[in-house]
């Protein structure tokens, strides 16, 4: 029979790993500094599309092709104000009023459906929403 997999800590992990190599998917290795370049690209790339989406453009990549994406990536703390230049100078590009301010969560809140919840379920979702 087989034998159970243990699934490993990070710490074991990393006892395993070959000096200056990273385990990306499964069998597969490359090297831990090309792994942790992939890591930041797809981490500019996920901010780069959310300030377009909480800015309303109704296309990523049409927004993203106007964009100069490599001074971006070497100075990141310009991309509000790239963002915001690309949004006056083709407002055709974006809604009228952007999806939300800056800071909020893209999360939607659910509406507690009340109407369906037991005598006890009610009460006890009002006690939790008076404690927050």
């Amino acid at each position: 029979m087989h034998e159970e997999q243990k699934t490993l800590s990070p710490e074991e992990l990393s006892a395993l790993l070959p000096e200056g190599y990273a385990l990306v998917e499964k069998d597969s290795w490359i090297p831990r500094q090309q792994a942790e370049e992939e890591i930041r690209s797809l981490s500019f790339d996920r901010d780069v599309d959310l300030e377009l989406t909480r800015c309303g453009a109704k296309s990523l990549t049409a927004a993203r092709a106007l964009l100069d994406l490599k001074l971006l990536r070497e100075n990141p703390q310009e991309m509000k104000n790239a963002v915001g230049k690309i949004r006056k100078e083709n407002d055709w590009l974006f809604q009228s009023e952007p999806l939300m301010k800056s800071g909020m969560s893209l999360t939607p809140k659910r509406s507690v459906d009340t109407e369906t919840m037991s005598d006890a379920e009610y009460y006890a979702y009002r006690k939790q929403m008076k404690g927050n």
